[in-house]
Order: structure tokens, then sequence, then C-alpha cells
């Protein structure tokens, strides 16, 4: 009965005295608690260890881009055809000169005239008569009516047309994938527990109390 009231005012003291003995380490040996114990361990935490590992974030998917081009038209002048080259015959009248002839209109004769004499008297005597002329014009034939063949030159005409010079089409372009790399924090190693004995050499007190197995 002695014994265990000691032991339970000896955990009372221990336990208010806690603080200082962590920090103190010579309260071990006042309690006892510093001396090695064979039997006694402890519980020896390590903290997870993390690194930081690049890695790729797909930020777009690929993806297909449609682009339409319209049709391209161009206007062009060109020379059309209205009539061909052609052979036609034509009517060449006769080709007439104007002469001028003098003709004897009246040849020379005589004949008997009433005349009167120096005193009045009527009288009846024979003449001769001069012949007579007189200029006539008439048309003389130079060059008689003819047919000829002409050869007419093709007629042309401009004109504006419009033409295709691209069809409309539809392009694809494969766009790829937007990746980014980005730091990502990854466990290293995992966080442990173990339980050493107190005398081992990586032990570090922490508390004044011990577990016993």
């Amino acid at each position: 009965m002695t014994r265990r009231y000691f032991s339970a005012t000896l955990l009372a003291v221990g336990l208010a005295m806690g603080p200082a003995m962590a920090n103190d380490h010579s309260s071990y040996h006042l309690f006892g608690f510093g001396a090695p114990c064979p039997d006694c361990y402890v519980k020896q935490a390590t903290p997870a260890l993390n690194h930081y590992v690049p890695t790729e974030l797909s930020v777009r998917q690929p993806r297909p881009v449609v682009r339409r081009e319209r049709a391209r038209y161009d206007t062009i002048v060109e020379n059309v055809l209205v009539q061909p080259e052609r052979v036609v015959a034509r009517h060449v009248p006769a080709t007439v000169k104007t002469r001028h002839e003098r003709v004897m209109t009246s040849p020379a004769r005589r004949e008997w005239r009433h005349q009167r004499d120096a005193r009045g008297r009527d009288v009846l005597c024979e003449i001769d008569v001069p012949a007579q002329y007189a200029t006539i014009a008439h048309q003389v034939e130079v060059a008689p009516a003819r047919i000829e063949h002409v050869t007419l030159p093709a007629t042309y005409r401009q004109r504006t047309r419009r033409v295709l010079v691209a069809p409309a089409r539809t392009i694809v372009q494969h766009v790829p994938a937007e990746v980014h790399s980005i730091p990502v924090l990854s466990p290293y190693a995992p966080a442990t527990e173990r339980w050493v004995p107190s005398t081992h050499v990586d032990y570090q007190p922490r508390s004044a109390y011990s577990g016993r197995l």
C-alpha cells in the first residue's frame, strides 16, 4: 500500500515538472529516469519526405480547325469572233467615158432665096448655103462590166468574262495539344514510426516517460 502511494505521488510530481525536466537532462537522474533502461522503448517518428516532380498537364486537347476558303474569280477581256473571214462577189459596172464629136448637121447646098436689090425690088437669087456642123457628146465604154470576188476580213469585238480561278475548298488543320509542365508535390518517403530502445544512439528524449513493453 505504501509502495503504490509513493508511485502515485512520484507520478504526479513528474507530470508537474515534466516541462522543466524536458529542458534539463539532470532532472532525469533526479528521479532515476536518465539511467539506461534495457527494457524501455520509445516511439521514434520520421516525418514524410516530399519532393516536387515535373508533371505534364494537358491544358488543351488536340483539335481540328476547319477553315473555309471562298471561290476566287477573275475578270478577263477577250476577243469574240462576230463574223468569220469570207469571200463575196461584187458586180463592177462598166466603165464609160464621155467623148465630144463634131458632126455635120446640114450639108452645103445651093438654094433659091428672095432678096431685095438696091432699088427695093424683089428678086429671086440662087445662093450657096454652107454646110452646118454641131458638137455632140456620147458615152464610150472603156471597160466592160464584170464580177469580181473580194475577201472580207473577220470581224471581232471585245467582251469581259468572269472566270473561276480557284474553287471553294475546306482546309482542315490539326492543332496539337497544349501541354504545360508544372511541379507537383509528390511523396518521396512516407512518414514512419518505430519503437527503439531508450539506449539507442538515435534516440533523443522528448519526454520523461517511456513505454515499457
